[in-house]
């Protein structure tokens, strides 16, 4: 996670090599992908899971 709370690294899945040579004839490399910045922020995350957090008073 970054200092402003950006997430930078989360990993779900990973390419089935194999089934990748099989469909496609080509061996994987350096296979990425990247989702805009503003869907993965922690506020973004944390209102998907439904994560609440007390708000601030202000005086």
């Amino acid at each position: 996670m970054a200092a402003r709370g950006d997430v930078v690294g989360v990993v779900a899945a990973k390419l089935n090599a194999i089934k990748f040579v099989r469909a496609t004839g080509n061996i994987p490399e350096n296979i990425n992908f990247a989702i805009r910045p503003a869907l993965c922020g922690i506020s973004s995350i944390t209102a998907w899971c439904r994560i609440r957090f007390p708000t601030p008073r202000l005086n």
